[in-house]
């Protein structure tokens, strides 16, 4: 699982069913109990149906954690862990208006992520801002020109 990953925010995670020789135990049609070694809450609490030995999923962790371990076990002792992952919050992102310039603001301490901006909410129709952030202290600047339109920002994790 790519770390880190973002409270409230669904991941995707693929389980395999293994046998005793690790080899794919494709006639297991069960579920899993999904939960972390760290005590932080997983959902969903089970897998669906497993289909050839694998199940897909979006899991969500709802609260902040470091090195968190995910684990799938069958509720009779066999369970299996995932590599360790952080699990941050999204920035925040601020903006106000100086006259004729928007201010887009974000903290520094979020490396990854760009500013996109989109004149609708279309998946597709996002593209990143061309102006490089200013640092200025704790805080990411970005100054633009109001556009004539409406617009709609956000900042994107960009796994590299």
């Amino acid at each position: 699982i790519p770390s880190p990953r973002f409270v409230n925010t669904p991941f995707s995670v693929t389980i395999q069913a293994r046998d005793m020789t690790n080899g794919i135990f494709t006639n297991f049609i069960g579920i899993a109990f999904l939960d972390s070694t760290n005590d932080v809450a997983v959902s969903p609490a089970r897998s669906g149906n497993f289909v050839q030995g694998y199940w897909t999923g979006a899991v969500v962790i709802s609260q902040t954690a470091t090195n968190l371990v995910l684990r799938a076990g069958d509720g009779f002792g066999h369970f299996g862990l995932a590599n360790p992952i952080n699990v941050v919050a999204l920035p925040p992102l601020n903006l106000q208006i100086s006259g004729n310039t928007l201010l887009l603001r974000w903290p520094v301490g979020y490396s990854g992520f760009v500013l996109e901006a989109s004149g609708s909410l279309s998946p597709g129709a996002w593209t990143v801002v061309s102006v490089s952030p200013i640092q200025i202290g704790s805080q990411y600047l970005v100054p633009l020109r109001l556009p004539g339109t409406n617009y709609f920002y956000r900042l994107c994790f960009s796994e590299q």
